[in-house]
């Protein structure tokens, strides 16, 4: 299904007269629809490399929110999502363990948070981020603390898709713009749970339904938030040894050894085992993207570009992901399926 797309980025010349100085990943960016075929994502055909005009607020929001999912990915989320295969399986089950544990320690903690202000965003974003994990409901507050820390010139929401009416099909994302007034046409979605960091607008997603946006949720603050910036600034990560000693506790209170909850991270059969055990809650999506290779430009005399362009290293780690998931799907197709797609 999905072939191996990791390539190489750059080599040293052979020639020590014309050798290729060592370049940082960091320093330099590729554009998804390059390195990834169009039916790996499944974007429902070929990428069309087409056009589109939109306005100056509306590219600066597409940068805004290339600039946060960046930082949400390389620093919050280094692992991924939880309920990701492609993340759980390249990062040997981290991004899994991460967000389970910190599902079941959530409720604990969020009792002991103060000082972060009224919105509960803030402090879903504080533990997401203390945890380095979440699905898309904590990958979204991550998100909007984010862009409230920056501070937004646009309206900042939540928002929620929901194809089939099910609660467990639902999507949840941030919202650059107002999805329901004059901004709907450039309303851009900011989504860090999508394997690959695309930035799309609200009507070019691959979701067939329209999101219900959340108005309680509605962020209008063009300064930043110091209690963004706290929520966030404050973060003390735990390491996979806090993890660990989770899981083992978690599968302590679960009974015999036969009822292990979790297992260890230090178990070869960890992912497997997880990923057989909470299938139901399992995604693939690369991008929410309806297709990465379209350019933009705000009129015809200023050269188009493609809003999927990633930073080196989190493409190359995001590369190696899907490919060490490739591997793990044409050893067992059945187990390594997602349940959960985009309709």
């Amino acid at each position: 299904m999905f072939s191996s797309i990791v390539s190489t980025f750059y080599s040293p010349s052979t020639s020590t007269a014309h050798k290729i100085p060592d370049i940082d990943p960091a320093d330099i960016s590729f554009n998804v629809h390059q390195r990834v075929r169009a039916e790996q994502l499944n974007i429902g055909g070929e990428y069309q490399n087409s056009v589109m005009y939109v306005t100056p607020k509306t590219m600066d929001k597409a940068q805004l929110a290339a600039r946060v999912m960046e930082t949400i990915q390389s620093a919050y989320l280094p692992h991924g999502a939880g309920n990701q295969l492609a993340s759980v399986v390249g990062s040997k089950g981290e991004s899994f363990a991460n967000t389970v544990v910190m599902r079941d320690e959530a409720r604990q903690l969020r009792g002991r948070l103060t000082g972060f202000g009224s919105k509960p965003q803030y402090v879903n974003a504080h533990i997401a981020a203390t945890y380095k994990g979440g699905q898309c409901e904590e990958i979204a507050s991550l998100v909007y603390a984010e862009l409230a820390k920056r501070g937004s010139k646009f309206p900042v929401s939540i928002a929620t898709f929901n194809p089939t009416g099910k609660s467990e099909d639902k999507h949840i994302v941030a919202l650059l713009g107002d999805p329901l007034g004059r901004e709907k046409d450039s309303t851009v979605v900011v989504d860090a749970w999508q394997h690959f960091p695309v930035v799309t607008l609200l009507d070019k997603t691959r979701f067939p339904v329209t999101p219900d946006p959340d108005m309680d949720s509605v962020h209008f603050q063009v300064a930043p938030d110091p209690d963004a910036a706290k929520a966030l600034d404050t973060v003390v990560p735990y390491d996979r040894s806090y993890i660990n000693n989770s899981l083992r506790e978690a599968d302590a209170f679960s009974g015999s050894d036969d009822d292990e909850k979790y297992g260890s991270l230090d178990d070869k059969n960890f992912v497997a085992r997880n990923v057989s055990q909470y299938k139901n809650t399992m995604w693939n999506e690369l991008t929410i993207a309806a297709d990465p290779s379209t350019r933009f430009t705000t009129d015809s005399s200023t050269p188009a570009h493609s809003w999927d362009s990633v930073r080196g290293d989190i493409m190359m780690q995001r590369l190696n992901s899907v490919a060490e998931y490739d591997k793990a799907y044409k050893k067992d197709n059945a187990l390594y399926t997602p349940a959960r797609k985009i309709i």
